[in-house]
């Protein structure tokens, strides 16, 4: 039996959760594997989640602070975590596995020099999945928003090091240098999760490795509509006026770059009386920042409760001006909640002409007129809607890494 092993920075959230359901569908395709997550927990993460027997914890408290000030003083990230990543190593090393996957690493949590180290003795082949842009940048995850094309020509001179994962001193020439000596020699095969970032990485210094596309997928045993009566149980629960026309918004963190400034000028000029918007993820600070007019619902990693939210609201938006290939966009539809969206990242491909609409512009004011749109023309229907959602399904999305796997590890 085939053995793999995949390795993420967190075992929840949008990425954690991909990782353990690909590998789920893997060893229901006849493999045999673990994943793994750093330890980390009370200092910029919230506390890792239990998630059966298939999960190993890696690393410490310890090994992520000393990571995370050799970080900040060095500007380079993944050149910290020597030991845990040792540590880790020799957990590999036991369990010999044929494959290894690797999803986001980018937060103080893996020494890339030693882990690929290791793979390149072994002679073991990669599959790291690209979340986002980080692997073939000197420090930023997503650049759209900034305008910074540096990734082509080596970075350097960053403006943008104090933003995730942030850092004190710019370091974005050192790091992509290290990690373009950290990938060379190494078998990897990198899959992009969207045609966005596919794109850029084929410009990138990573062009020469085989790069392919795999879009992600989510479980439509969770997400899917409901009836009215559960509709209004649920706005009754979280104070959603029914007789309104329900905006919502879903993120794990509402900053700028989410859009967080056009809820707030929606909020003050959609009219009142017509509309309401909602927001999942959002605490007390955010609640300040809208002035109390905007609902808001903490984070919920209840996906059950989380489909019935987006199932009562009658539009999803989405404000983002920079993802990759957004899950919220999926939930939305799978759960019967067309999308309007700004056309950004690899959001847009989520949906087509039958499901969600995109901005004609990335404002406030373009999207208050798409969202005026909607709601007086009605133009999405729920069977487009449930037929688009069948394509994100992730027993089929992820059959593409179980072919993948077997196409490498024949020749390997």
């Amino acid at each position: 039996m085939k053995k793999f092993a995949s390795i993420n920075m967190v075992n929840y959230g949008s990425t954690g959760k991909i990782m353990l359901e690909i590998a789920e569908v893997l060893r229901e395709n006849g493999y045999e594997g673990t994943t793994f997550s750093t330890n980390l927990f009370s200092f910029h993460y919230s506390k890792p989640k239990k998630t059966g027997e298939f999960h190993k914890f890696y690393g410490s408290y310890f090994d992520s602070f000393f990571h995370f000030v050799k970080a900040h003083l060095t500007g380079v990230n993944g050149k910290g975590s020597y030991f845990a990543t040792k540590r880790l190593v020799k957990t590999l090393k036991k369990i010999k596995p044929d494959i290894i996957h690797l999803h986001n690493l980018h937060n103080y949590c893996i020494n890339l020099k030693v882990l690929f180290n290791y793979v390149k003795k072994e002679n073991i082949p990669v599959v790291w999945t690209l979340h986002d842009c980080w692997t073939f940048t000197g420090h930023c995850p997503h650049f759209e928003f900034n305008g910074c094309e540096k990734y082509l020509s080596g970075c350097g001179n960053c403006k943008y090091y104090k933003e995730y994962p942030k850092v004190y001193k710019d370091g974005s020439k050192k790091e992509f240098e290290y990690k373009k000596r950290c990938y060379d020699g190494a078998k990897i095969t990198f899959v992009c999760t969207s045609e966005w970032v596919t794109n850029f990485a084929r410009k990138s210094f990573i062009k020469d490795f085989d790069i392919k596309t795999i879009k992600n997928g989510i479980d439509l045993t969770k997400f899917k509509p409901i009836e009215t009566e559960e509709k209004l149980k649920i706005k009754e629960k979280y104070g959603i006026d029914k007789d309104k026309f329900i905006l919502l918004g879903v993120s794990m963190g509402w900053t700028e770059k989410k859009g967080i400034d056009v809820i707030k000028t929606l909020s003050e000029t959609l009219d009142e009386n017509l509309y309401q918007i909602v927001l999942v993820g959002a605490g007390e600070d955010v609640k300040t920042y809208l002035n109390g007019k905007v609902i808001c619902i903490k984070e919920t990693f209840n996906r059950e409760e989380l489909s019935k939210i987006y199932s009562s609201c009658d539009l999803f938006i989405n404000p983002t001006r920079e993802d990759t290939y957004p899950t919220v966009n999926m939930e939305a539809i799978s759960s019967g909640t067309p999308i309007v969206s700004f056309n950004t990242g690899g959001s847009p491909e989520i949906y087509d002409d039958k499901t969600g609409l995109t901005t004609k512009e990335n404002t406030a004011e373009s999207m208050k007129e798409a969202i005026e749109y909607v709601k007086e023309n009605k133009p999405f229907k729920k069977e487009d809607l449930l037929n688009r959602a069948k394509t994100f399904d992730k027993n089929i999305n992820y059959q593409k890494y179980v072919e993948l796997f077997n196409e490498i590890t024949k020749n390997s």
